[in-house]
């Protein structure tokens, strides 16, 4: 079986047709369980590939089918020696339709008032029909929703603005107090001593600059950084309350203000899922550190098989609850249950920690998996 996802896009590939069936009928039933169901028009079964051409001339069926998938139509083909060619055509039809509806639109508003060609014009129902903003850019996902890659920063700063007074009570409340565990556990596996510097990314309300914080002593540094400014003056105000003095900048991720080869430790804790490229993300945690240095990434990952079901009931059911109930926004927390789901899983952070230079690059699952712990070193 082959499964290609892009937000709440998929094809699967099977050998056989009984399989697939199977597949389909696992699908509705699972969607089921959250009063879901698969879209009655997309949703197809069609028998593609390499044979399917031989197989459907031999049962006098024509053509194999064709499917759409991401802006492209893909086609059973055949190459100019009669091998097998997937072709992919590009879906300009929806451009041409959006344009000329856009465009027979604005003809018939002509004559309107320009405040009312403006309401219009800024309306979030023609924003819905014609985003083209995601036409022309790349695109990405922020939770289950594609949305442009030049959005989704300000959406998810968006969502951290709204929770950052309620943030540290409702941890303790999704994770019944288990998020301290895991952080304890990330400190002890730094392995920071007297003396080093520390890069917290995404740092929020400081949790672990204040832990490393008394690890480092006077004679280190550690340094707490987001890109969220309400998230920040959350944790800056937590980390003088506690009577320390850290450097705090508001930055991005991808683009880190420092030097090459600068920092013992880096890590991110419950943020990497929220960036936009997390391999560049990754990539600059790794040029910042030096030689020898450690990154550690704790973040949400797979659970373990046998507790999914639970684990999704609490996740879109009772999260999104308490999140109107505490921090009167249940959007935001519907949100952390989708970037979770779309969150790399433990072997694919693996690989991505890997791509980018990181050696003994390790992982350690805690809480059947609900969380991990990733650490490799800059050799």
């Amino acid at each position: 079986m082959i499964i290609v996802r892009y937000a709440d896009d998929i094809v699967a590939g099977f050998e056989h047709e009984a399989d697939a069936r199977r597949f389909w009928d696992a699908m509705r039933t699972r969607f089921e369980q959250f009063s879901l169901e698969l879209h009655g028009e997309k949703t197809r079964l069609l028998e593609f590939g390499r044979y399917a051409i031989e197989r459907r001339q031999r049962n006098g069926q024509g053509k194999p089918q064709t499917f759409n998938f991401l802006g492209f139509t893909f086609i059973c083909g055949r190459s100019r020696r009669g091998a097998f060619l997937l072709r992919r055509h590009t879906r300009r039809d929806r451009m041409r339709a959006a344009l000329k509806e856009l465009k027979d639109e604005m003809r018939r508003r002509r004559h309107d008032s320009l405040a009312d060609q403006g309401r219009w014009l800024r309306s979030p129902p023609l924003n819905n029909r014609f985003d083209f903003q995601i036409m022309n850019d790349k695109t990405t996902h922020f939770g289950f929703q594609q949305v442009a890659e030049s959005e989704k920063a300000s959406k998810v700063r968006s969502v951290f603005s709204s929770v950052a007074g309620s943030y540290d009570v409702m941890n303790d409340l999704m994770s019944f107090g288990l998020h301290r565990l895991w952080k304890a556990f990330t400190v002890q596996l730094a392995g920071v001593r007297k003396g080093d510097k520390v890069l917290d990314v995404a740092g929020g309300t400081a949790d672990l600059s204040l832990a490393f914080a008394r690890k480092v002593g006077p004679t280190g540094q550690v340094w707490l950084t987001d890109i969220n400014h309400a998230m920040l003056s959350v944790g800056r105000d937590r980390v003088v309350d506690k009577g320390f003095l850290l450097p705090v900048a508001q930055c991005d991720a991808e683009k880190l203000p420092f030097p090459d080869n600068h920092f013992d430790v880096v890590t991110v804790a419950f943020g990497l899922r929220n960036m936009t490229h997390k391999d560049v993300a990754i990539a600059e945690m790794h040029r910042v550190l030096k030689p020898g240095g450690r990154l550690l990434v704790l973040e949400f990952s797979k659970v373990w098989k046998p507790l999914a079901q639970a684990y999704d009931f609490y996740s879109f059911k009772l999260l999104p609850m308490m999140g109107e109930k505490v921090a009167k926004d249940a959007d935001s927390y519907r949100y952390l249950a989708e970037s979770i789901r779309m969150h790399p899983d433990q072997e694919s952070l693996k690989d991505l920690m890997q791509t980018a230079g990181l050696a003994r690059v390790e992982y350690f699952n805690m809480t059947a998996g609900v969380v991990a712990l990733h650490r490799g070193y800059k050799l």
